[in-house]
């Protein structure tokens, strides 16, 4: 074996610098830049789709009567509106469930008197909650609307987005 074979076996055995590893290496690159690329995307996707419901998740906070009237009076800067923090805790805690109109104002203070947002359904009473929670966050806005029934009694609440 001459040292041109010797080399050329060593250069095999550790990797070496001929052409066919040149190949190699330009392959496993292409390999591994399109596994970046295609991981990259994923979380993209994945923190458009996920991330406004996490973090919809970590601003909940139980729902609170006396600052709930007081909104506008609260410093809460460039975070969600305290109304947003309370919104989900008070339908799903049934709080509103068969009170009267009197009983509502009580428990959330006196209904916006601004006109019902474009293309809403009428409601009996609606609240300003603030700007549209989620990935279009602050183009559009949040309401919870509360309808009564013949007997006077809440029979629907639900977060309507203009």
């Amino acid at each position: 074996m001459n040292v041109e074979q010797r080399v050329e076996k060593l250069e095999r055995q550790i990797g070496g610098t001929g052409p066919a590893t040149g190949r190699a290496w330009l392959r496993r690159a292409g390999v591994v830049g399109s596994c970046a690329i295609v991981v990259g995307t994923m979380l993209f996707i994945g923190w458009a789709l996920f991330g406004p419901v996490v973090t919809d998740l970590a601003h909940r906070q139980k729902f609170d009567a006396e600052v709930w009237p007081h909104q506008e009076s609260v410093e809460y800067g460039i975070r969600w509106p305290p109304r947003q923090y309370m919104v989900d805790d008070l339908m799903s805690s049934g709080k509103l469930d068969g009170l009267t109109e009197s009983q509502v104002v009580q428990l959330l203070g006196p209904p916006q008197d601004q006109s019902f947002p474009f293309g809403a359904r009428a409601a009996d009473i609606h609240y300003y909650l603030g700007r549209e929670r989620g990935f279009m966050a602050g183009i559009d806005s949040e309401w919870l609307f509360i309808t009564f029934g013949d007997d006077g009694r809440v029979n629907r609440y639900w977060l309507y987005t203009d």
